[in-house]
């Protein structure tokens, strides 16, 4: 993810991102789709708080995150009632990326998932497990009734604006 005001905004960088994010989830749905018709299988997109959100300086992640959450919506349509297309849009999860985003902001990883901390109503970050959770849920059988959905574990940030 590269981080730059909308102006200076690298063009190689935007279409980078949003060829990963977005991009890259359309052609994994694509190539899925036919042995997922003959299993009744499940899609399971993974977004971001800041596709639902915005960010400042991360105008081209949340663009891509976003575009999933339209995909998600889109593809459900489509492709239902064989197939099953969910999203997760995650707020901070307890990850390697928590050191480089110390880094960047000059403080300690300590310090950086405190602050973080201090923003999410439930004062945690979440763990990559609670995540995978999630997905695992979206996926099951569990979740049957569920299509064009995004979920949102994110300890409550999208609610506390």
């Amino acid at each position: 993810m590269t981080m730059a005001p909308v102006d200076r905004y690298p063009l190689d960088d935007w279409w980078r991102v949003v060829d990963t994010n977005l991009s890259g989830s359309f052609y994994l749905a694509r190539a899925a789709v036919s042995h997922l018709r003959t299993t009744r299988g499940a899609i399971v997109f993974v977004s971001s708080e800041w596709g639902i959100t915005g960010w400042p300086e991360a105008s081209a992640y949340a663009a891509s995150k976003a575009g999933l959450v339209g995909l998600t919506r889109a593809l459900a349509r489509e492709l239902a009632p064989a197939i099953r297309v969910n999203a997760i849009a995650p707020g901070i999860i307890d990850t390697p990326q928590l050191e480089v985003d110390a880094g960047a902001a000059g403080i300690s990883l300590r310090e950086m998932k405190s602050r973080y901390a201090d923003g999410i109503p439930l004062r945690r970050i979440a763990t990559a497990r609670e995540i995978a959770a999630t997905v695992a849920f979206l996926a099951s059988d569990d979740a049957a009734f569920y299509t064009g959905q995004v979920l949102h574990p994110n300890g409550g940030t999208t609610t506390a604006s």
